[in-house]
């Protein structure tokens, strides 16, 4: 046994048309790549399948059929996932030359809410809480079954939803929920799937509640050996595709001037922000200093600016323009650090979860380890990758994995 073993335990298509309504397709798989993240709302999936048995014209896949996939490690059989898909896609098919040989293709597939996103357009008023809306629009229009799990938000909203997509409708009203826990400054909410055990679930939250979360892994670039427990939760390759994003910063998280207007009196009022706010981002110490603040924010005469429009009458202050600028603050603090790396295979791993990176420093002139307090430390899992690429390769499966940390530790 290696490291990133795969044991897959499970491949079955659901389709009307096969014998006892199932196809089994286990041992047709070759490859195959699971699709999460916390900025798009579904799972997705591609299976590469080797067909000796002419499936497709047997079954005649028509868009009906449903998926479920189930693997796990072989170091650790009591931990395995379970995914349910719809089948969207079949493609680079490639037919057998001669008799007795086999078809290849690809197998697309994602989650029962997205299908349904594609037919059920959201053409509704509300005056309720965002959680509510939220959770209205998962269970009506995405006709989801799936868990939500919903980060409480502040107020009653009146919006009128215009005949949009279900996510285009989440997308519009996320941008319009302030948290109702006052440490949650950003009020940066992300509406996505992921998994809670065996099952897939879904999660309303804001970023900041994300990086509360208790590490599901810690993860080293050391030295290998021979020992397997040391290769397991070894990195195997690493990048950083930022490090530092000034133009960002200064964009983002520079002096913002917030202006509010009320469309029954056409009264206008605005505040200038510039204040340091201290984030819940993976990381201590800000990208911050009083030259920083000098140079770019302090001199401002006509800062970037944004304007709420409200309307006195009848609808109560939603809390937004007070929120605007953490926002972009907040988004200023994410954009300075995002690191790729390779692991192996660990299906604990998912979008939305935190792990602990021990990355030793560059500067070390001792025999202890010393670790890089900027590149160590808490990281959120933001895209995740379960890639299985055969038996073939070493290791059968990987993660890449993209995670993102605000701040220096």
């Amino acid at each position: 046994m290696n490291p990133g073993d795969i044991a897959l335990y499970g491949c079955t298509i659901v389709s009307e048309r096969a014998s006892g309504g199932q196809i089994d397709i286990t041992k047709s798989v070759y490859s195959f790549s699971v699709y999460e993240s916390i900025f798009t709302p579904g799972i997705t999936a591609d299976i590469k399948i080797v067909d000796f048995n002419n499936l497709i014209d047997i079954y005649q896949f028509i868009g009906d059929e449903l998926l479920f996939l189930t693997f796990g490690t072989r170091d650790n059989f009591d931990l395995r996932v379970k995914y349910l898909f719809g089948v969207y896609s079949i493609e680079a098919v490639e037919q057998p030359t001669s008799t007795g040989s086999s078809s290849t293709y690809t197998i697309r597939c994602v989650s029962l809410e997205t299908l349904n996103a594609k037919t059920n357009y959201v053409q509704h008023s509300f005056n309720k809480p965002i959680t509510e809306i939220i959770s209205t629009i998962h269970t009506q229009y995405l006709k989801s079954g799936k868990q939500l799990i919903v980060e409480p938000t502040k107020g009653k909203q009146k919006i009128v939803i215009p005949n949009l997509d279900p996510y285009d409708a989440i997308n519009m009203v996320r941008g319009r929920a302030v948290s109702q826990n006052p440490d949650r400054q950003s009020s940066a909410f992300v509406y996505f799937e992921t998994r809670n055990q065996l099952d897939q679930i879904f999660k309303f939250v804001t970023i900041e509640e994300l990086f509360t979360q208790n590490p599901v892994k810690i993860l080293s670039l050391k030295p290998i050996t021979n020992l397997i427990e040391s290769w397991i939760d070894n990195i195997i390759t690493y990048r950083f595709d930022t490090t530092l994003n000034t133009v960002d910063h200064i964009k983002f998280g520079s002096k913002t001037r917030i202006g509010k207007m009320d469309m029954r009196t056409m009264d206008y009022t605005y505040a200038d922000y510039s204040d340091l706010i201290q984030f819940k981002s993976g990381g201590n110490t800000p990208y911050e200093s009083q030259l920083f603040n000098e140079l770019y924010s302090a001199n401002v005469r006509n800062p970037p600016s944004v304007i709420v429009p409200y309307d006195s009458t009848d609808r109560p202050d939603t809390g937004i323009a007070e929120i605007l600028y953490a926002q972009q603050n907040y988004i200023s603090v994410l954009l300075q650090n995002r690191l790729v790396l390779t692991t192996y295979g660990d299906p604990k791993m998912k979008a939305g979860d935190i792990v602990q990176l021990k990355i030793p420093s560059r500067r070390e002139d001792t025999e202890s380890i010393q670790y890089d307090e900027k590149f160590s430390g808490k990281w959120l899992i933001t895209n995740i990758r379960h890639e299985f690429e055969g038996r073939q390769k070493t290791p059968e499966y990987t993660c890449y994995i993209e995670v993102i940390k605000g701040n220096m530790q």
